[in-house]
């Protein structure tokens, strides 16, 4: 059976400047790995803002020191926006986006047009339910970049979360035809469902450390979906604290809190969840790829996974030498 991307054809030869993970230089797909820990001042302009005012008790204990609250005694939200003005201001950074970062949504288009051409215009041989499931990793993805475009940078990763861990269900599927009837009974009884856990819960771990996969492949995987989860796949410091300012020229003891809900269509939040769908993206094909087993245009969708790379490095080389501002 021959495989997609199991092996690094051109590797790239230079790499993002992240915050960790910091032993990976020698990692080809390390460029693809980690969007979120993409370097810059992560104090850009917010266009929908929500404030907290209060009194606040620092924490000395923590790194966030500056800007963490550790006990609040007065707590009151201002200049709140109705609904309304939200969806508004999404679809018009939406369309600020693609025409001020026209070279990233340009990457997002190429992508989009790999699932439909290489995923989904050849035939492929799966069961129902893994084909289910690698069209609603396609559709995670097109919701993230939907959300990436209108700058709400924290609510991306929940979305490529999941939608990695569906490709990564899809594959386990595939693998393991058996798993299929532990899916569909999961939510029969709850031995059914503690069943069905076991199964799944470490799907992407168990797909990224299986002997098919290129072991560099399978750590940038991994550090992809960890930093998912750093970034807002969950409640995480790095998810509020990126989105965080604070000032004490209030005109009395209390400090003022600004939580970016919409960045700007420069914000270098807006450029990590942009490419960070970008990365979703093609580690989601390249999974969902093999789960289909023998590709008919395997040297073709290489070929083009291979120009993102390419294109993708050129848009980071920017940020290589930024250095990230502590909150």
């Amino acid at each position: 059976m021959k495989s997609v991307w199991l092996g690094c054809t051109s590797p790239p030869s230079s790499h993002w400047n992240r915050s960790k993970h910091q032993n990976n230089a020698l990692n080809p797909y390390s460029s693809l790995a980690g969007a979120a820990h993409l370097c810059g001042s992560y104090r850009a302009s917010g266009q929908l803002t929500f404030g907290l005012i209060g009194q606040p008790i620092a924490d000395a204990s923590s790194p966030y020191r500056r800007s963490c609250i550790h006990k609040v005694i007065v707590l009151k939200l201002v200049d709140t926006q109705p609904l309304e003005m939200y969806l508004d201001t999404a679809d018009r950074l939406q369309a600020e986006v693609k025409i001020r970062q026209p070279e990233w949504f340009g990457v997002l288009i190429e992508l989009d047009a790999i699932w439909r051409t290489e995923l989904f215009g050849e035939a492929t041989h799966l069961a129902p339910v893994p084909a289910s499931i690698v069209v609603q990793s396609f559709y995670f993805w097109l919701a993230a970049v939907r959300v990436a475009l209108s700058g709400h940078a924290t609510a991306v990763y929940p979305l490529l979360r999941t939608g990695l861990e569906a490709a990564c269900y899809a594959y386990k599927l595939v693998k393991d035809p058996t798993l299929t009837s532990v899916w569909l009974a999961r939510d029969r009884n709850a031995e059914s469902r503690k069943k069905c856990r076991q199964a799944f819960t470490s799907a992407v771990s168990e797909v990224a450390k299986l002997p098919e996969i290129d072991p560099l492949l399978g750590t940038a995987i991994r550090e992809m979906y960890d930093a998912c989860i750093d970034f807002g796949g969950h409640p995480n410091p790095r998810a509020l604290f990126d989105h965080l300012n604070m000032s004490d020229n209030t005109g009395s003891d209390a400090v003022m809190m600004s939580i970016v809900g919409l960045n700007g269509p420069t914000s270098v939040n807006t450029v990590r969840a942009l490419a960070a769908a970008a990365e979703h993206g093609f580690f989601a094909i390249i999974i969902c790829a093999n789960a289909t087993g023998d590709h008919p245009r395997a040297d073709t969708l290489q070929q083009r996974l291979d120009a993102v790379i390419v294109r993708v490095q050129a848009l980071t080389k920017p940020y290589l030498n930024e250095t990230r501002k502590t909150p």
